[in-house]
């Protein structure tokens, strides 16, 4: 073997060596890739799900916590006595909760009596001195009742003509076997509560009772259409607000191909909402810049979203304000964690501090919390860009998939997300709009998808109605009701019927005292927050 072939077996091995070492990295870049993924979905499924940061006792914050007014009413409401501190006990007001085992008036009652008297002891010796009341909350299978409608027929005896009166109308028309009350069930049940027709429907079934899940679907289906022109007046309502939220959620949806065959995809809810106002659930078939256009129309004020493109672009042709959601910001620090977990806390750090602000401005006028976000938020804000265009030059941000991810995912947007300090009535973050999408994850785990796009229609029909009310704080299934009662009022528009205007005009008259004020109202955020616990059907 020659020298020269030796030289070229040498280089031929040293390429081959560095190809190996190229593999290696790649190989594990991709494991580091794949840890990461495999650890994100292990906290999907069995980590926490809040977000809330926990501030620990021994790690001092990056800015010095102002007392607030709770602390210092908590320690003046305390007594010290020698070596311990009592606190006064506290007294429910008015507006507290009763406490759990205390149910309403308004419960029907069904007396058990126990006389039970001591053996061997004669009736008049003894005294009823007083008695011990017990009380439990009980319950039955869901009751349904037959509404007999008994129209006389007359006969005129001179004449011989019959007189037969007509029967009472109907929503869906006379012939339906069901009354609103018993269809508004059903709505309420779906999409409120997440229970699929088809679960209904064996229930129904238990108590002797036939009705397909055909029939439930096409009566739901109609009275969406009935009720789809408040729907469009209220997603009006929304554009005309100088502020909005909008957010997109997948729904897996039967379609129908070119040759008219059923094949499952996935369309898009498109939730708007403006506070004040209601959210308006907008059902697309895709995700494309385009429909956002749709969607928004002639809007003019500020949008709050994440930072998906079609947003982002929008906003820009469209010449909006554009308020970048800080809750998106603040996630993927939070994903970053698990691989920088030092350099993610920092910025978490200053996420955190934004958030404590905004909390101690809850309730506050626009004009007051636009002059205590100059003052408090923006040094924040420069502190925290002064740390991102620094930690945006290191190499382990630069060689950390998650951490560079999160730097990038905000400092292009630095303008974007500083939005809200010089307007009060910008809100901080799109968690409004993220709380309204709710419903339509959970009724996913329970319903699964949309059979056809007619449904998927009918379903942003019923939770723009259903998130709308709640927004108001009315009961939506007797809102819902008397919506079937008003829809054909000649002397009534749609914009008359949407919950702002609604409430207005007929609340008291369609809501029974005692559950006037079970809702608190806020925003919409079916199955998950207290005030939607509290939602009975009469």
């Amino acid at each position: 073997m020659t020298t020269e072939s030796i030289q070229n077996e040498i280089q031929n091995l040293k390429t081959r060596l560095d190809e190996l070492a190229t593999e290696l990295a790649s190989a594990l870049s991709r494991e580091s890739h794949l840890k990461l993924i495999v650890a994100k979905y292990k906290h999907m499924l069995f980590g926490a799900k809040s977000e809330k940061r926990d501030v620990s006792s021994e790690q001092p914050w990056l800015f010095p916590l102002p007392k607030t007014e709770e602390a210092s009413a908590a320690e003046q409401n305390a007594t010290d006595i020698a070596t311990h501190t009592r606190t006064t006990k506290r007294k429910f007001s008015d507006d507290d909760e009763a406490p759990e085992g205390t149910f309403p008036e308004h419960l029907p009652q069904r007396e058990q009596i126990i006389d039970e008297k001591p053996d061997g002891v004669a009736d008049a010796d003894l005294e009823l001195v007083t008695e011990k009341i017990t009380e439990r909350l009980g319950a039955s299978p869901e009751e349904y009742y037959v509404i007999r409608i008994v129209r006389k027929v007359y006969k005129n005896k001179s004449t011989g003509k019959f007189h037969t009166p007509e029967a009472p109308d109907h929503v869906l028309g006379r012939r339906c076997k069901v009354s609103e009350m018993c269809i508004i069930m059903f709505v309420i049940k779906k999409f409120l509560w997440h229970l699929p027709l088809y679960r209904q429907q064996q229930q129904l079934r238990l108590q002797g009772i036939n009705i397909s899940r055909d029939s439930l679907t096409k009566w739901a289906i109609e009275l969406g259409g009935l009720f789809l022109p408040i729907a469009n007046a209220i997603a009006t309502s929304i554009r005309g607000s100088p502020v909005v939220h909008m957010d997109e959620t997948p729904m897996r949806v039967g379609k129908k191909d070119k040759d008219g065959k059923k094949k499952f995809g996935t369309g898009f809810f498109w939730p708007i909402l403006a506070a004040g106002i209601g959210v308006s659930f907008i059902y697309r078939p895709s995700r494309c810049w385009s429909e956002v256009k749709t969607i928004l129309k002639e809007f003019s004020g500020v949008l709050i979203s994440d930072a998906y493109g079609a947003y982002e672009d929008y906003a820009e042709k469209a010449q909006l304000k554009w308020q970048l959601c800080w809750m998106h910001i603040r996630r993927d620090f939070i994903d970053a964690e698990r691989s920088q977990p030092k350099l993610a806390k920092e910025a978490l750090g200053y996420i955190q501090e934004l958030y404590r602000i905004e909390n101690s401005l809850r309730g506050e006028s626009d004009e007051k919390r636009s002059v205590e976000r100059l003052k408090q938020s923006q040094p924040v804000l420069d502190k925290f860009h002064t740390w991102l265009v620094s930690a945006s030059g290191k190499p382990e941000v630069i060689t950390d998939e998650l951490l560079s991810k999160a730097v990038s995912y905000v400092l292009p947007r630095w303008e974007a997300a500083c939005l809200f300090v010089g307007d009060g009535a910008i809100p901080i973050d799109n968690g409004k709009d993220e709380r309204a999408i709710r419903p339509t994850k959970l009724g996913m785990k329970n319903w699964l998808h949309c059979a056809s796009e007619e449904g998927a229609d009918t379903a942003a029909v019923f939770y723009t109605l259903i998130g709308s009310a709640l927004m108001h704080g009315i009961h939506p299934y007797y809102y819902l009701l008397d919506l079937t009662k008003r829809i054909t009022d000649p002397k009534l528009t749609a914009m008359d019927l949407t919950p702002a205007n609604w409430k207005m005009r007929f609340y008291e008259e369609a809501v029974p005292v005692h559950l006037r004020d079970v809702i608190k109202p806020g925003e919409p955020a079916v199955g998950g927050p207290k005030a939607m616990q509290e939602v009975n059907l009469p």
